[in-house]
């Protein structure tokens, strides 16, 4: 079968789950099947290349950073995918959003199955996910659009946003498939790392929903209770300088330490694996795939509460929390560094569950999907 995969970013751009995701599935699929990668032009990366056997092509006018993220060139990798000759091909496989709706125009012009994934649902909250509220209905209306087309099939990460694409969008629930996400366990389990006692870490942008300004105040009231302590902010994001000048202002730059954007994924793992404790006060996940990665790395999650993560986790494995509550967020911190059995006792419990959500077992599902799929077409 030969694929076509159309997602805006992809290798070696890794800084979502969404981009994490549709890369360990083209290398998958790429070992049975014949695959094109259509992505945005990235600066200093070959237009055209061929990696683990996966056909990659990157179009459009203008180039896309490595190290953050820009919409300066979505229209022009929009309209590239719509004039791009493709080669002749039995499925196009699509990731949320402009290639959803290029995906949709090439494949009912050429009468061939067209699929997509979407990670999460927006509605009414664009205007903070852009950064400018005065796009929030521009969002509101792509998303809609988007979500609304008659594909063969809409993939989704968990059972929440199913049901709300269901509810908003009046989606029917037999187009819509469970296809959840992944880990690389044998990746993760490859790297070794002590750990420090003490410290926590956040993985993630450093964009308005994760609020990790809540990690801040939550590290401030902890630093008062714990001599040694250490909080590592992994990543990076428009609120980058904000948050560092809070720091400052909370008297606890010894304390945090903000890495920046660590491109190189064993070394997250490394800093993953060497912390007690992930927390993630985010308030929209679609997924959560660091959750799960954490868990893996035997290092406890704290997460606000969100739909989400039940469906790969539980209270034995994740610490949740009600979204917004400091006070609780640090209580629930305190609570794992000083009860040293209870976390080593979460610890081997999401190790252990974590196993379950190898990439391959996403991989193999999705792969099942898009072969019935090709096949009712033949």
């Amino acid at each position: 079968m030969r694929i076509i995969l159309l997602t805006e970013l992809f290798w070696p751009y890794q800084l979502g789950g969404g981009e994490r995701q549709f890369f360990e599935l083209a290398k998958f699929l790429a070992k049975k099947h014949e695959v094109h990668v259509y992505s945005v032009k990235l600066n200093g990366v070959p237009e055209q290349e061929v990696l683990e056997g996966v056909h990659i092509h990157r179009v459009g006018l203008l180039k896309h950073p490595l190290n953050k993220r820009t919409r300066a060139p979505t229209l022009f990798y929009f309209l590239a995918l719509l004039f791009t000759r493709f080669p002749d091909y039995d499925l196009i496989h699509c990731n949320a959003y402009f290639p959803c709706l290029a995906g949709f125009i090439r494949g009912k012009l050429a009468c061939k199955p067209v699929t997509v994934v979407i990670h999460d649902v927006y509605r009414g909250t664009w205007g903070p996910a852009l950064g400018h509220n005065f796009l929030a209905p521009l969002g509101d209306l792509v998303e809609a659009l988007v979500c609304r087309l008659p594909y063969s099939k809409i993939l989704t990460v968990s059972s929440p946003i199913k049901y709300q694409l269901e509810k908003t969008f009046g989606i029917p629930k037999e187009k819509i498939e469970i296809c959840g996400s992944g880990i690389d366990v044998n990746s993760i389990d490859s790297v070794r790392a002590r750990k420090v006692r003490n410290r926590i870490i956040y993985v993630g942008r450093l964009v308005p929903h994760k609020h990790v300004e809540d990690l801040l105040l939550a590290v401030q009231r902890l630093s008062k209770k714990f001599a040694k302590l250490e909080c590592l902010i992994v990543g990076d994001g428009v609120l980058k300088k904000k948050l560092k000048i809070m720091t400052k202002e909370l008297g606890i730059e010894k304390i945090v330490r903000f890495t920046g954007l660590v491109t190189e994924y064993r070394r997250v793992i490394t800093m993953m694996k060497s912390s007690e404790i992930l927390v993630l006060p985010s308030t929209r996940e679609g997924f959560g795939l660091v959750v799960l990665e954490a868990m893996r790395c035997r290092t406890v999650p704290v997460v606000y509460k969100l739909p989400c993560y039940l469906d790969f986790s539980s209270e034995s494995e994740v610490v949740f929390v009600p979204p917004r509550d400091v006070e609780a967020l640090a209580d629930s911190i305190e609570e794992l560094l000083k009860n040293r059995k209870k976390l080593q006792k979460m610890r081997e419990k999401g190790f252990r569950k974590a196993k379950k959500y190898d990439w391959k077992q996403f991989c193999i599902k999705v792969e099942k999907e898009l072969l019935k799929l090709a096949d009712e077409k033949m």
